[in-house]
């Protein structure tokens, strides 16, 4: 599934889709994968703001990604950047952890 905050990015997306480019051959992408020996995600949140934004204001940002495993009774993240505390609202999961709970 593809999301983006708006149709240009969606369409851009799909255009690397179709020339055959994919995070599965991204050397920043691949680079970020945690090392916990597990050959599988339920889930993934990657962020590489160097692709959007200009280079004088990401100039010391690197590629994250978070891993999201998905057990009987938890959700495990794993990942080589520090989590955060708050990683519910910096992901914007927040609403779907609650939708989760409630179900």
């Amino acid at each position: 599934m593809l999301i983006a905050p708006d149709r240009t990015l969606l369409l851009e997306a799909m255009q690397y889709r179709d020339t055959g480019a994919s995070l599965a051959r991204s050397d920043n992408f691949l680079s970020q994968l945690p090392a916990d020996g597990r050959d599988y995600v339920s889930g993934f949140i990657y962020q590489n703001l160097a692709l959007n934004l200009p280079q004088n204001l990401v100039r010391n940002s690197t590629p994250s990604l978070i891993c999201l495993y998905g057990e009987q009774d938890r959700i495990v993240l794993s990942s080589k950047a520090m989590i955060g505390t708050n990683l519910s609202n910096i992901a914007g999961l927040s609403g779907l952890i609650d939708q989760v709970r409630f179900k």
